[in-house]
């Protein structure tokens, strides 16, 4: 059963939050880490799965168990294969691919309220019957190669058995993990400073609440790979801001780690989207 409310707990108080509320408080970060079952005696310590693919859920902590008297107890369904990783790869993701992302995660971020309730009652509904799976030793190994999406133009396009490999949607830049670090995702956020030049630029994003800063690193290799006159548009997009126009930008690419600092490493004009649209036609458009 899937879980909406949660306790949270600190040394001087505790109350009940909502899956809905935790991404838009200010002291987002610590709620995090200290959230608790709301089933009476149950002490589960609990963690926030911040939306990606899916909306956002909570689930359990890892070493920490409901009760056997808990709503959110669930038995185990002993079936499913062993897979033993012989080996990672990295697939290069097509330019169709890195469009519907950036596109998804942009209109994800425009919906009504009344959109948004829509898709989480279908999600919801999805998933009551879910059930833990886990390996039976008995059965024989899988062995599997681990995809790695990228945006380097140096993996090859590759997409294993027809399916497109997962890649992490952040719909918040405070969800953006120490574990996200080297790993392609997709992040979203709201446009406060652009310093462009001809051969390199950033473009610093903030969450909705002012909360953190997100750099997007725009480097030699971005503008080698983007049209010539990418500079320049980019300065208009300055000038739109200067006059109060809201700019809101998704991007795909590599989580980085300068300064103490997590910020991407964009490589390419359309690994990034403009209030849902690539540079060009954003700047055609306003």
């Amino acid at each position: 059963m899937a879980i909406f409310q949660v306790v949270y707990r600190d040394d001087e108080h505790e109350e009940l939050i909502t899956i809905g509320e935790i991404s838009s408080r200010s002291d987002v970060l610590t709620v995090k880490e200290n959230i608790y079952c709301s089933t009476l005696n149950c002490d589960c310590k609990l963690s926030y799965v911040p939306r990606g693919v899916k909306s956002a859920y909570f689930k359990k902590h890892v070493g920490h168990n409901h009760i056997d008297s808990c709503q959110h107890f669930i038995f185990t369904d002993e079936n499913g294969r062993p897979r033993r990783v012989v080996g990672a790869d990295y697939a290069r993701l097509s330019s169709k691919r890195k469009r519907d992302m950036l596109k998804g995660i942009y209109k994800t971020h425009k919906e009504t309220e009344e959109e948004r309730q829509m898709r989480l009652d279908r999600q919801r509904a999805a998933s009551r019957n879910k059930r833990n799976r886990v390996v039976q030793s008995g059965n024989q190994v899988v062995d599997v190669t681990v995809q790695n999406p990228t945006t380097s133009n140096n993996a090859e396009q590759l997409v294993e058995d027809g399916r497109s490999m997962p890649v992490r949607r952040r719909h918040s830049i405070l969800d953006v993990a120490d574990s996200d670090i080297g790993n392609n995702i997709v992040v979203i956020g709201t446009v406060i400073e652009i310093v462009n030049s001809e051969n390199y630029g950033v473009i610093t994003l903030k969450d909705s609440t002012d909360t953190m800063e997100f750099k997007l690193y725009l480097e030699r290799v971005f503008y080698e790979n983007s049209p010539i006159n990418t500079p320049q548009m980019l300065t208009s997009i300055e000038s739109f801001m200067e006059d109060e126009v809201e700019v809101t930008v998704s991007s795909v690419g590599e989580v980085v780690n300068r300064d103490n600092r997590k910020g991407m490493l964009v490589l390419a004009e359309e690994d990034l989207s403009f209030n849902g649209e690539r540079l060009g036609s954003f700047i055609m458009n306003n």
